[in-house]
């Protein structure tokens, strides 16, 4: 083979080459099966929980994370039961204080006061949000600690929908994915060979649109900006509260991996 077709031969062949490499980076498998689905912020309960299993403890894992707890089966106190909620603080991570009546602050009081240092769950629609360890007993106040800015606001909102219309304090149904845009590994993500998940947390709109996104738990800066774009482009069939179409925070998970 002459020189001048050999190199003619070999241009062609990078540019094949060059070609499989972006049809992989495009079509890379991304698990988009583990969908952990937050229910609206208008169902709330507080229980006991434990660090290990016992006789009729319900096992849970506190969302976003790999904590897992027991949860004791009564509810010491639910969204009809605060009179009053307000977040404390802003910033990644937001603090919300909420007032008690007077038979849930006598029950609190009287379950925290035996459960010092031992997790108290606040669940969100069968949700572990959080998992504080009580630190001293409860009464007529608590704190849920550990929620983003978007779910500390709906809890707000729900507060005052569960006080002026009672059946908002009934269970959402989850809005339902209509079309899921995937996202794509970036160049410098496949080169460092990182794999595993980004938890996003999205607002969606009652007319069934994207709304707020929110990075959970991060993976890699540059697979967090392509999950949340990708996520920014779904659109859902709306969930409800109430049986109206409404706002419902959910979380996806996006699994990215280079098998």
């Amino acid at each position: 083979m002459s020189f001048s077709r050999l190199a003619l031969t070999m241009t062609a062949l990078a540019l094949l080459i060059g070609g499989f490499t972006v049809a992989t980076v495009r079509a890379l498998p991304l698990d988009l099966n583990a969908m952990a689905q937050v229910g609206a912020a208008s169902r709330l309960e507080i229980r006991l929980a434990e660090t290990s299993p016992g006789p009729g403890l319900e096992e849970a894992t506190v969302s976003g994370s790999d904590q897992r707890v027991y949860l004791h089966a009564t509810s010491l106190a639910t969204w009809s039961d605060v009179t009053l909620a307000k977040v404390l603080n802003s910033g990644p991570s937001s603090t919300v204080a909420v007032t008690l009546n007077t038979a849930a602050a006598a029950r609190m009081s009287s379950a925290t006061a035996g459960h010092v240092g031992r997790p108290l769950a606040i669940i969100l629609d069968g949700k572990v949000i959080a998992a504080p360890t009580v630190r001293d007993p409860i009464a007529g106040s608590a704190m849920l600690t550990g929620l983003t800015p978007a779910l500390a606001g709906l809890l707000i909102d729900a507060n005052l929908e569960c006080h002026a219309n009672p059946a908002q304090c009934a269970a959402a149904v989850l809005p339902v994915p209509v079309y899921q845009q995937r996202p794509q590994y970036t160049q410098a993500a496949m080169a460092a060979r990182i794999e595993g998940s980004v938890l996003l947390e999205v607002i969606v709109l009652a007319d069934g649109r994207t709304g707020d996104v929110t990075v959970v738990k991060s993976l890699d800066s540059g697979l967090d900006r392509q999950a949340v774009d990708a996520l920014k482009q779904w659109t859902w069939k709306p969930g409800t509260r109430g049986g109206e179409p409404a706002r419902v925070p959910v979380q996806i998970s996006m699994k990215f991996t280079l098998q």
